[in-house]
């Protein structure tokens, strides 16, 4: 399972990240800070 976090608040991402992965062990997360880079993220990954 792939997820991409996007927030402005590292700490909201860092929680959300502890969280997901206390329940989905394999999960890859990417974090942004911004829908700009949220985006960029999202076209280089293969989310399939």
């Amino acid at each position: 399972m792939r997820i991409l976090l996007v927030d402005d608040h590292s700490m909201i991402r860092a929680g959300i990240k502890h969280l997901i992965v206390k329940m989905q062990k394999t999960a890859e997360i990417f974090e942004a800070m911004n829908a700009k880079e949220g985006l960029q993220i999202a076209i280089q990954k293969t989310w399939i």
